[in-house]
């Protein structure tokens, strides 16, 4: 198997009428690697350079000003260098960030998942003018690429182009996470500082959006490490965890993690695109797609059936184990 990334097309797609080869480019990146990059996909290259231009901004002002919208109540705002954690490596992250998710407020009092409840805080324009206008626009646009690409998906598993958009995604739990990642000298040594750690995500879709310094990497299904450098202009996606159950393990979450560099920073974005909490996830019917037999008899790895809004709660208590609603 080739290890390079595929990079798909997407030009044409904005009309939402996927031709046939951009429905095979995506259903086949999905069996062989879970990861691919898209060119072409309508989300302009000034608002990516905006984007990363307001996180400079945010990331170097001082640690008070900062510390203004850290989470306090829930795991919206920004979180410290040293509050996450990966499980699997049993280390601290190194890196800071923001989580925003989709406005919403519909969860009933006693349910647990109203601790994503609320509103993104914001940092003041007088610290970084159109913070909020710039990042809100980047991730309502990347929820509607979300949205296009997984209608590739359903045609290519042989079932309606709305078919996740009507069955999980009619309200679905968005979150965009905007990340920097110091640099730290002792990476270079593959020492056992991270900025993330081994995971695959939880959800359906992920789109990042990553700088020109590099550091992500893929774990392909024989076990080997490749990287996922930057390619001019492109936004690179993932599965994750759901979309393995959905389709019975013939499409693999992908394990990934970040690399330090030893001497620059780092800026990543990621949106991930989720099912709503209520949606209850079970392999689906796929008998019509166009899924090699060896991979049809493939298992997921994780249990089933699940339901969303206990799945991914569980996974933010255990990355952020100071949070526990």
């Amino acid at each position: 198997m080739d290890t390079k990334i595929p990079v798909i097309d997407l030009a044409h797609l904005e009309n939402g009428h996927p031709n046939l080869e951009q429905i095979m480019a995506i259903g086949t990146a999905c069996l062989e690697f879970g990861f691919f990059y898209v060119v072409n996909h309508g989300i302009e290259e000034e608002l990516k350079g905006q984007v990363f231009e307001k996180l400079c901004q945010f990331f170097n002002l001082s640690t008070e000003k900062k510390g203004e919208i850290h989470r306090r109540d829930g795991f919206r705002g920004y979180f410290t260098k040293g509050e996450e954690q990966s499980i699997e490596y049993g280390c601290v992250e190194w890196k800071e960030g923001i989580y925003y998710f989709r406005d919403f407020n519909n969860v009933p009092q006693g349910r647990k998942e109203r601790v994503f409840c609320g509103c993104n805080p914001w940092p003041s324009d007088e610290y970084v003018p159109r913070f909020q206008a710039v990042i809100k626009e980047y991730f309502e646009k990347t929820q509607t690429l979300a949205s296009k690409l997984l209608s590739c998906i359903a045609l290519f598993l042989g079932l309606e182009k709305e078919f996740f958009d009507r069955k999980f995604t009619d309200d679905p739990f968005a979150q965009i996470g905007m990340f920097h990642y110091p640099p730290h000298p002792t990476s270079k040594d593959d020492s056992d500082v991270w900025g993330v750690g081994r995971h695959t995500d939880y959800g359906m879709l992920t789109v990042l959006l990553q700088d020109d310094v590099g550091g992500l990497e893929v774990e392909t299904t024989n076990g080997l490490w490749i990287n996922v450098p930057p390619v001019p202009g492109s936004l690179v996606i993932n599965i994750g965890d759901m979309v393995e159950i959905w389709t019975n393990g013939a499409f693999k979450a992908p394990p990934h993690r970040v690399k330090l560099s030893p001497t620059s920073h780092r800026l990543s974005v990621a949106m991930f695109y989720e099912p709503g909490f209520d949606s209850i996830i079970s392999p689906i019917p796929v008998d019509k797609a166009l899924i090699p037999l060896e991979k049809s008899m493939a298992k997921p790895s994780l249990s089933f059936p699940m339901r969303y809004g206990d799945y991914v709660l569980s996974k933010y208590c255990s990355i952020l184990p100071g949070d526990k609603p």
